[in-house]
């Protein structure tokens, strides 16, 4: 089937998504749902992670969290205190299930082009961003969502100079 670039910056086109990937990992629970950006992208930010952040304790949020695939994955390399942040809650709902078993993993629903004013704010050391703001680009309203992405961004993160914003992307390059 064919998507429009367009539907995949817009929630229910997510929501609508993770029902789907849930009912399927009801009925087959080997089925976790869709590696965004595919397991070599997400393979590069964990080597990375690994190489270059020696503290395993560091707070590290995964923004657009999706199924928890990548927090699983830092996980298994000694990364503890994980938190999946997503809009929908479909997609929640499948990263709790699919992750079940791991204590170092909480997850948020949140919507991250809303004003943060809960306990989050400040609370990680690492953003990490694997085709959300790519998604985000393709909302109808992509101009003023964008600024509220990267408003929310820079609240969640801690003020801590080694605080750091990784981003996995395929239309933006910096």
């Amino acid at each position: 089937a064919v998507v429009s670039t367009q539907s995949t910056g817009c929630k229910d086109y997510w929501d609508k998504a993770y029902v789907k990937e849930l009912e399927n990992f009801q009925n087959n629970d080997e089925d976790h749902g869709e590696v965004w950006f595919g397991e070599r992208t997400e393979r590069k930010i964990v080597d990375w992670m690994t190489e270059n952040i020696p503290n395993m304790g560091i707070s590290i949020a995964d923004l657009g969290t999706g199924n928890g695939h990548l927090l699983s994955e830092l996980a298994e390399e000694g990364f503890h205190n994980l938190t999946g942040i997503d809009y929908s809650a479909s997609s929640i709902e499948l990263a709790r299930a699919v992750n079940k078993g791991s204590p170092c993993i909480t997850f948020l629903c949140r919507d991250l082009l809303q004003p943060c004013t809960g306990p989050e704010r400040g609370q990680f050391d690492i953003c990490i961003d694997k085709g959300t703001y790519d998604a985000i680009s393709l909302s109808p309203t992509s101009a003023t969502d964008r600024q509220a992405y990267k408003t929310s961004v820079l609240t969640l993160l801690s003020t801590s100079s080694s605080s750091r914003f990784v981003l996995a992307s395929v239309n933006w390059t910096v």
